[in-house]
Order: C-alpha cells, then sequence, then structure tokens
C-alpha cells in the first residue's frame, strides 16, 4: 500500500529535489526569507501548504514541499513582485482526510492569503468551504470533482481525461492508419489510483464513439499487484496498452510474452524513468509514446532555461540524478505559474490590498502567451484547468531518454 501512496503523490506534481528543512507535528510556520535587510518594509504574502510532514506519503510530499520551496525562494530572493515576501506556512495533515478541514481552519487562524495542495482529496473536500470562505486553492491533483462547476479551485494539473482524449485523437490521426487497417486495439492495465483510472475509463469512451478507430480490448485496474503475467496474456494482442506507472517490469515482461503491442503513457509516466534507467528497461519501452504537459529536458524556450537555471541555483551537485529521474523538477513550472498570477493580483491592487479575493478575480481573468506553445495557459470564468494544448514524446533506446515524436502541440480535448 505504500507503493501505492507514493505513486499517487507522483501525480500531484513532477518534482524531485533534495530533503525539505523544518517538520513539525501539525502546522509549521516556514518562513522563506531573504537576508536584505530592506524586507523588514515589505508586506508578507502567507500561502498556506497542505501537505504531509509526519505521515505515510512524507516521503513523497517532501519533494513537492521543497520545489515550492525553491520557488518561493527564488521570488523573494529576487524580489521579482516588488513590495512583497512570501511565508510558507504548512499544515502536516499526515495523509489522513479528517485533518484536511481541522487543517483549513487552522491556516485560516494562521491569516493565510491563500492555499496551495498537492494532496489527493483536499480541494474536492474543501471546495465549498472556499467558496464561502472566498479563498482560493492551487490544486497539484488531476480531480475533476474540484473544478467542476467552476469555483474557488484552480488546477495546475492536466486531467487524465484530457490527456486520453488528446492523446487517441492524435494516434488515430497520426500513428495508426484506421482506414487501412481497420480499428486499433488497445488495452490497460495499472494500478486502481485517479490518474489511471482516468485515463483507462475516457480510453474506453473514446473507443466507443470512435468504434471506425479504436476497439477497447479491456481495461484491468487492480488495487495493488506486481504480477501482471495474466493482464499480459489478455493484451499482448493488442496494438496499443496503456501500462502502470513503474512501467519497466510490465514493459520487460510483456515482451518476454511476445507482444509487440506499443505502450502509451501520459506525463506522470515521465517522472518514473529511474527505474528503467535502473533495470535496463530501454528496450523494452522502446518506441513507448507519451502525451506530455510541456517542454522536455534539453530543449529550447523559455521553460526549458527557467528549470535549468532553478537546477544551477538550488541543485548544482544533483543535476544529473535529478535528470535522471525523467520529468521530475520540471514541476517548479507549475509553482512559477501560480506565482505569476499572484503578481498580476499584486499589480492590480499593489501589495498591501492584496487578498484571496483579489487572486481570485486575478486568476479567472489571467493568461500567459507562449512563443512555444501556440495554446499558450489560462483559466476563465469557466475553466479551472490551466493548460491549452499537448506535446508527444517517444521513448528512444539509443538515447536512454525520451526524444520529441512530433513538434507540434494540439489542443486539449475536453470530450471524445
Amino acid at each position: 500500500m505504500r507503493i501505492i501512496i507514493i505513486i499517487t503523490l507522483i501525480l500531484l506534481v513532477i518534482v524531485l529535489a533534495a530533503c525539505a528543512d523544518g517538520k513539525g507535528d501539525n502546522g509549521n510556520i516556514s518562513i522563506t526569507e531573504s537576508t536584505d535587510a530592506s524586507l523588514t518594509s515589505k508586506t508578507t504574502i502567507k500561502i498556506g501548504n497542505i501537505t504531509d510532514i509526519t505521515g505515510p506519503a512524507a516521503s513523497g510530499m517532501e519533494l513537492v514541499n521543497v520545489a515550492l520551496n525553491d520557488v518561493i525562494n527564488y521570488y523573494n530572493e529576487n524580489d521579482v513582485i516588488s513590495g512583497v515576501e512570501f511565508e510558507i506556512v504548512e499544515w502536516d495533515g499526515q495523509f489522513d482526510p479528517a485533518r484536511t478541514v481541522p487543517g483549513y481552519e487552522w491556516l485560516q487562524r494562521q491569516e493565510v492569503d491563500f492555499i496551495t495542495t498537492c494532496a489527493p482529496g483536499v480541494a474536492t473536500d474543501l471546495k465549498d468551504r472556499l467558496k464561502a470562505d472566498n479563498m482560493v486553492l492551487f490544486t497539484q491533483m488531476d480531480e475533476m470533482a474540484a473544478i467542476e462547476p467552476p469555483g474557488h479551485v484552480f488546477s495546475l494539473a492536466c486531467l487524465p481525461q484530457h490527456e486520453a482524449y488528446t492523446f487517441m485523437s492524435w494516434i488515430a490521426q497520426n500513428d495508426w492508419d484506421y482506414k487501412k487497417n481497420g480499428p486499433a486495439k488497445i488495452g490497460a492495465a495499472a494500478w486502481r489510483e485517479s490518474y489511471a483510472t482516468g485515463f483507462v475509463q475516457a480510453m474506453e469512451d473514446y473507443a466507443e464513439v470512435h468504434p471506425e478507430q479504436f476497439k477497447f480490448v479491456e481495461g484491468y485496474l487492480p488495487d495493488f499487484k506486481f504480477d501482471w503475467s495474466s493482464e499480459i496474456e489478455s493484451l499482448k494482442e493488442c496494438d496499443y496498452v496503456f501500462p502502470p506507472l513503474l512501467m519497466h517490469g510490465f514493459a520487460t515482461n510483456m515482451r518476454d510474452a511476445g507482444s509487440k503491442a506499443k505502450l502509451i503513457g501520459g506525463t506522470p509516466h515521465t517522472a518514473l524513468l529511474k527505474q528503467v534507467n535502473k533495470e535496463g528497461a530501454w528496450p523494452a519501452i522502446e518506441g513507448m509514446l507519451f502525451i506530455f504537459t510541456g517542454s522536455w529536458h534539453g530543449e529550447p524556450g523559455k521553460d526549458g532555461e527557467f528549470v535549468n537555471m532553478m537546477l544551477n541555483k538550488y541543485h548544482p551537485e544533483e543535476i544529473e540524478d535529478i535528470l535522471s529521474n525523467g520529468a521530475s523538477y520540471i514541476g517548479v513550472l507549475t509553482y512559477r505559474t501560480m506565482m505569476q498570477i499572484v503578481e498580476k493580483a499584486v499589480e492590480t491592487t499593489g501589495p498591501e490590498g492584496f487578498n484571496s479575493e483579489s487572486l481570485y478575480e486575478a486568476a479567472q481573468s489571467w493568461s500567459s502567451s507562449s512563443n512555444e506553445r501556440p495554446g499558450g495557459y489560462n483559466y476563465t470564468l469557466t475553466k479551472r484547468y490551466v493548460l491549452n494544448d499537448l506535446g508527444i514524446l517517444e521513448a528512444s533506446a539509443q538515447q536512454n531518454d525520451l526524444v520529441r515524436n512530433d513538434p507540434n502541440w494540439y489542443p486539449i480535448l475536453n470530450e471524445p
């Protein structure tokens, strides 16, 4: 079960970092500040972070907390938002849903200005309270229920349903000639966690709407197992298979069984490449396709430059190890997005006028263009997920890495 917990945490934000500083039993106030004496005249904006510090998911959450700390350190040290310093106030939810509401109330007493979380279920559980209190929460979780109907929860993640619909459409148009070969046989075998459950159901829904393109064979979603032999036997004649997030063993066993199915995965799969490297499983996943939310390591552009700068600034001795994990540290970009929205609100109200209400107004109309991807990023009065388009990567056994399969970006499909 602990492995399932850690896998779930990988879905929260694709982040990797070293150990976090400062732990507490319940709440922890971590003031991230510069040595500049002029900070004494600045307005403090408090960010509540509902996380796990001492519970069963602490080791996974630790990575997420460090990514947040890195971004906040960067904003404070470089005075990115003039007249403001940021303070992180952590609540130790201990991966226990019963501690969500008490944590929220404790953060309110600490007078936080807004909240972020990477804990599953928190955004959904607090959705009504947040609306009543006019409190904004940014979530890293892929929970449709938290953002529909739209309220005070803003998702920094990509929903698995959106990734699946967009991916299936791309495969039909770019990788499988269904007009010549007939519908592609597709299937899945993965643990029953939020991302896989949403993705696999969306695969089935898409195939039902487009029977000329795909035939859905089966979607296996057991609670926990490592022996996938029965599922592999059932799926080995498929043309495409969605594997568990820890894909290296599954892929190797599938090839040993004689299957030539092309593996397909989403953004969370890209955070588990260290296991592929460790087990030498690149030949088994050769040609695997991934639908991915951003730029990959080493690709040109401002996003890649920001990630490299953060790595060199805060983790100069760990860069090689971090990159070997896959997507991992690219997750700092999601927290930068959150801070850009804060910056917009401060520009409107001034530092002293900033509060959760002004952040809510700023977030609803926030957008950012990008030379790297045509869709850019935005929220609207009715849209509470930030991404607008997705790209396609491919596993290369020759390079022991992922490479760009298609230079184009594809608009997110929110229905099959």
